[in-house]
């Protein structure tokens, strides 16, 4: 259990019914933060809108949760956020027994790619695939072993905690692995008159009578970057997607058709690294390969 700042809401791990309660105290009020019944999330755009890093989970599922601290944290991420946005967003960090993992649930907030306002729910560090182990990395790189009571350390913003790793008989420091933000520029290479034959060009899109080009780029489940993709239709279309993404994460993409994609750390590629640039020329043209963003000092 935990308190909010002014200690007029009580949050608790309901770790059999698998869900988050809080407890309004001066009335009693019992409410459910998240129901395991919620559908489950689905695949979202990752447009960046500068209040929450983008595709976060609206149908929230946990595995017997345990441990819960409270904490606030800046309500836009990027440089001199504290500066520039002094407003605060509410935030619970779970870990979860059997899922081994940590977990961190945003409460409240326009929170992009849910559809909704909050709660949306972010991986924070241990497996995404619900695998035990021990491993000292940041983020999904590490591993716990039913973790089980958990502290934020004051001050922070979330960025340490304190976590009792149960199955490993130790107590484990926790740093928040920090997003950087990555740049998928994609535009049409086609010629505008290289219409003769639109079945040759064309892939299946649903609602859409023409496509060319097909892109997507995949990370792990139950993370903020899960999924982006889209289909390119006319010769002069291009598409510019921002979404933060991790270095301890590897990502897979694919790309079809005559398209011009470029993934990159910084717009237009003034400055930083280009982990992908590829130019598709005809129909048959198909690129499928994963990759991994460079850390801070890594060549």
């Amino acid at each position: 259990m935990t308190l909010n700042e002014d200690e007029s809401i009580l949050y608790v791990a309901d770790r059999a019914n698998n869900r988050i309660r809080q407890v309004d105290l001066p009335t009693m009020t019992v409410t459910t933060i998240t129901d395991s019944e919620s559908p489950s999330q689905d695949a979202g755009t990752l447009a960046w809108n500068e209040s929450f890093p983008p595709e976060s989970q609206r149908g929230i599922y946990f595995d017997e949760p345990f441990g819960i601290a409270f904490y606030t944290e800046p309500a836009k991420v990027g440089e001199d956020a504290k500066k520039l946005f002094p407003k605060r967003a509410s935030v619970l960090l779970v870990s979860e027994l059997r899922s081994h993992r940590l977990r961190r649930l945003v409460l409240v907030g326009d929170v992009s790619g849910s559809g909704q306002a909050g709660p949306a729910s972010f991986m924070y560090a241990g497996s995404y695939n619900a695998v035990s182990g021990h491993v000292d990395e940041l983020g999904p790189a590490s591993m716990f072993h039913s973790p089980s009571g958990i502290s934020v350390v004051p001050g922070t913003d979330g960025g340490v905690a304190f976590v009792a790793d149960a199955g490993n008989h130790m107590i484990r420091r926790v740093e928040k692995e920090l997003p950087k933000q990555l740049y998928i520029s994609v535009k049409s290479n086609l010629h505008p008159n290289t219409f003769e034959d639109v079945d040759e060009y064309s892939f299946g899109n649903g609602n859409m009578a023409i496509s060319h080009g097909y892109y997507s780029i995949n990370g792990p489940p139950n993370n903020e970057t899960s999924h982006a993709f889209g289909f390119v239709s006319y010769s002069d279309e291009t598409h510019v997607l921002t979404m933060c993404a991790y270095p301890s994460l590897e990502y897979f993409v694919i790309f079809k058709g005559p398209i011009h994609v470029i993934i990159s750390d910084v717009f237009h590629q003034v400055k930083g690294n280009v982990y992908i640039s590829w130019k598709g020329t005809g129909p048959g043209d198909e690129r499928a390969e994963t990759f991994r963003l460079k850390d801070e000092g890594e060549d």
